[in-house]
């Protein structure tokens, strides 16, 4: 842990409390140091030990994240490169789980 990981809340001011859970999402578009944002993924890992029934409902709830994603106005303009990293990403998992069979 360091200090970027840490957040604390208050109903009323001091005493702080630390979030419960914070941090515990993938970092991968956490923005850098100096503000800049990641916009690759590094290529998913399909291993055929995996059934192929579970990829196929994990390749599902991906699409309902990047749709839910893609439908928010919560996102700056410059976050729109990371989410068609994702949409990329699930593209290529997509293909991959194909081949599976």
């Amino acid at each position: 842990m360091h200090s970027g990981n840490l957040s604390f809340v208050s109903e009323q001011g001091r005493p702080h409390d630390i979030a419960p859970a914070y941090d515990m999402t993938p970092m991968t578009f956490a923005p850098r140091s100096g503000g800049g944002l990641q916009s690759n993924l590094s290529e998913a890992s399909i291993c055929a030990g995996v059934a192929n029934e579970t990829w196929r409902y994990a390749e599902q709830l991906a699409r309902v994240f990047l749709a839910q994603m893609k439908a928010s106005t919560g996102f700056s303009h410059r976050f729109g490169a990371c989410i068609a990293a994702l949409e990329n990403h699930i593209k290529t998992a997509s293909a991959k789980i194909d081949r599976l069979g």
